[in-house]
């Protein structure tokens, strides 16, 4: 039996944005001469073959993994897995991909915006629009995502996904610690579980808005909360792999650094049985490797 449709009294049908964002009570982040030529429609991967827009979107998912990869068909396949997608007119804009859980909130696999379109916040607006659903259905703020990051390589200026993510109140979590199992496909579940991988869960407790600046020397990351746990008994790891437009500064004499961040006590560190007390979970191997991998085979 499916999960009843979150969005079936707002967007079953494709609706307008604004209308939309109104009944939500969400704030649109995009000028009125824009916003007013969107839709949104929210729909079951299972339906597919009866909608064009979401067979675009999957073509674009397609085509933005290696040609061949098992990961993204899996999770199309799956068939409690919604698409949430805003378009205008008849071409696609941006869409997420995700599935509800009564122990989880939400899981979202993917989140892909037209390129000519990336940096307008139609991405956050996406995960404001199926938290602000997931709240009103199960009465919880929590959302989990799934982020795949390029191997990171110190010194390279490479796109960080997570470091987006981070800026929106998203912190690392262990997947062992949620059970999720019973929502995710087998193959993405392998994928996350793996003992050396560049796949990891991120998660969301609470509303979802851009963070503010975090500056200071080292003490103010270690005498802050963890991210995890949320246990205000100092971190152990705190991540200073340097992160390029970072909300978390680090502060050095007179040098700032953008850095990761991320600081985990030491019950958290150890739980991602972690020993480098300078690099999380994401960016640990950063220490050992230079050289790029494909992650998605």
């Amino acid at each position: 039996m499916y999960l009843p449709n979150l969005f079936h009294d707002v967007c079953h049908e494709p609706s307008d944005l604004n209308e939309v964002l109104q009944v939500l009570k969400i704030t649109s982040p995009f000028e009125d001469q824009f916003s007013k030529k969107l839709s949104i429609i929210n729909l079951y991967c299972k339906d597919a073959y009866r909608n064009k827009i979401l067979q675009q979107f999957f073509h674009y998912l397609t085509n933005y993994y290696e040609q061949g990869s098992e990961t993204v068909f899996d999770v199309l396949k799956h068939q409690i897995c919604q698409a949430l997608i805003i378009t205008n007119g008849d071409s696609f804009v941006g869409g997420a991909l995700y599935v509800l859980s009564a122990a989880e909130g939400s899981f979202v696999f993917f989140l892909h915006i037209d390129k000519d379109l990336q940096n307008n916040g139609i991405g956050t607006l996406l995960l404001q629009i199926i938290q602000v659903g997931t709240i009103t259905k199960l009465k919880t703020n929590n959302m989990l995502i799934w982020v795949e990051v390029i191997q990171p390589v110190q010194g390279q200026d490479t796109t960080d996904i997570s470091g987006y993510y981070k800026k929106l109140g998203f912190h690392l979590t262990n997947p062992t610690k949620h059970d999720i199992q019973h929502i995710v496909p087998p193959t993405v579940l392998s994928i996350i579980n793996a003992e050396k991988t560049y796949s990891h869960i991120m998660r969301c407790t609470k509303p979802i808005t851009k963070q503010g600046e975090n500056k200071g020397a080292i003490n103010a990351f270690t005498n802050k909360k963890c991210d995890m746990c949320q246990a205000a008994l100092g971190c152990a790891l705190v991540c200073n792999y340097i992160m390029k437009d970072s909300h978390n500064k680090l502060e050095g004499g007179k040098q700032v650094q953008s850095i990761c961040g991320t600081s985990l006590c030491m019950t958290c560190q150890f739980s991602f049985g972690m020993t480098v007390n300078n690099r999380c979970k994401i960016h640990h191997f950063a220490v050992y490797t230079k050289k790029k991998k494909k992650i998605n085979k």
